[in-house]
């Protein structure tokens, strides 16, 4: 097939990702926030009504956990429900001639 024949053809190409890594991806950016939060909780010594270990809902309570908790829970939000659809889409090719 000549390369003129080519480019009369019109098909599409699909964009390929491995489906695999945005779960996985939202996994750990979640466990990631999480631990950042209680980290960032338990230096800056907040009051957590006498337990050691806070709350999930307490994290986001105070700066700067609040900032780095939303961020972090949309970055997940993001890889977990946007990033699968990639694989879905296609390109057109235009046609010449």
């Amino acid at each position: 097939m000549s390369l003129a024949e080519q480019d009369t053809k019109s098909y599409s190409e699909t964009v390929s990702f491995s489906s695999k890594v945005f779960p996985i991806g939202g996994l750990v950016t979640a466990l990631s926030t999480l631990a950042l939060c209680i980290v960032t909780n338990r230096w800056n010594q907040r009051d957590n009504g006498g337990m050691y270990w806070p709350y999930i809902s307490d994290l986001a309570r105070e700066p700067p956990e609040s900032s780095l908790f939303a961020f972090g829970m949309t970055l997940t939000s993001v890889l977990l429900t946007v990033m699968p659809s990639i694989p879905h889409l296609t390109v057109p090719r235009l046609t010449i001639g």
